[in-house]
């Protein structure tokens, strides 16, 4: 027999400060938002071509996959932002978090500068994004002064959109973006701004758990998609790479470094990472050995870094290229951090990557 829901709603805990650092839900919400974003090229794969919602070609099973990471992505990067601002405002005036429309015990003991309990807080509703946002532009620079703050209120515009586009997902559940316009969002304006202000509103956190693991190949998948859309044609497939290289990235355990051998606690963690990396590209290798005819060979992968990225090649037939016989590389996928693109998204080489190595490649037999 279940318990009342009053027992069962209120079995939780509160994200008190000390535990601000591991669980803060701003940043969860950003790396759930960039992680989904990240997974809508995946969604789509060969389809990329075909991807436009509106286009007959398009497979509505693609579709599917690809509108549920747009509501994650919308949804989780809007969250993100609203706590932000309203941490903001907290930390400076606790009352102007809050949607003070009647006078009231609590209003009078903020007002009086007491510390009103948590649970007495949270009795008291917050206001609207809107209203949030308008309250700390209203009070940047001189009341606020903060680089985060400053920064939200130089990209109010683009909020205000993004609160529009989430309530067009929340309370409509009408309008989903063509996947080269999300694209142009996150890579044209999301990724830089949340990556800044991020970065000023998390200092002091002992990594920063919005992000992805580091890439063994040394590459910022972030860092790269804004880069792209500084450029007057951005290229959809080298973005495309990048996303499925940081969708990975969340997948892909710590890159062992050995240069961080700098305490006994990190030796230990290095020894653990050692034995899990023996383990993966032993079932990468014994993958290899399964009577797939498609498998080609096993190289390193750029995201975890190890010896477990399948590459698959066909044969072609020689009576299509000149009489002679062709084995090419059509797909590579790992099977630690699961990084899996196609030929058609090219080399990583040909998009400028040069401390990648060729992943798909033909030769004569």
């Amino acid at each position: 027999m279940t318990r009342a829901l009053k027992d069962i709603f209120s079995d939780g805990f509160p994200v008190q400060e000390q535990h601000e650092k591991h669980a803060d839900f701003a940043l969860l919400s950003l790396r759930a938002s960039l992680s989904a974003y990240f997974e809508t090229y995946a969604a789509v794969g060969r389809n990329l071509a075909n991807v436009e919602r509106d286009d007959p070609k398009f497979d509505p099973k693609y579709y599917y996959s690809y509108t549920e990471a747009y509501l994650r992505a919308v949804l989780h990067a809007h969250h993100f932002a609203e706590l932000v601002i309203k941490k903001i405002l907290r930390d400076k005036y606790r009352v102007l978090a809050l949607r003070v429309d009647k006078l009231n015990t609590v209003l009078f003991d903020l007002l009086d500068g007491k510390n009103v309990p948590d649970e007495e807080l949270q009795k008291v509703n917050t206001p609207e994004f809107g209203e949030s946002l308008d309250r700390l532009v209203a009070l940047v620079p001189g009341r606020i002064s903060s680089k985060a703050a400053q920064q939200i209120k130089d990209n109010a515009a683009l909020l205000r959109k993004l609160n529009v586009l989430r309530n067009r997902v929340w309370h409509r559940g009408t309008f989903v973006l063509h996947y080269s316009a999300l694209d142009e969002l996150f890579g044209g304006h999301l990724l830089g701004l949340f990556a800044s202000i991020a970065n000023a509103y998390g200092q002091g956190s002992p990594k920063p758990i919005w992000r992805y693991t580091p890439l063994a190949c040394g590459l910022d998948p972030v860092d790269e998609i804004v880069k792209e859309y500084q450029q007057a044609s951005p290229s959809q497939s080298k973005v495309a790479l990048l996303k499925e290289m940081a969708r990975a990235a969340y997948h892909a355990p710590a890159y062992f470094d050995p240069r961080r051998h700098t305490n006994a606690r990190q030796v230990i963690k290095d020894v653990w990472w050692m034995t899990a990396r023996k383990t993966e590209e032993a079932k990468a290798a014994r993958l290899s050995q399964s009577p797939d005819e498609s498998l080609y060979d096993i190289v390193i992968c750029p995201v975890c870094g190890l010896k477990t990225l399948l590459r698959r090649a066909d044969m072609i037939d020689p009576d299509d290229v000149d009489g002679k016989a062709i084995c090419l590389v059509w797909e590579v996928h790992c099977t630690c951090c699961t990084f899996t693109v196609p030929n058609n998204l090219g080399n990583p080489t040909e998009h400028g990557y040069t401390q990648i190595p060729d992943l798909f490649e033909g030769h004569e037999l």
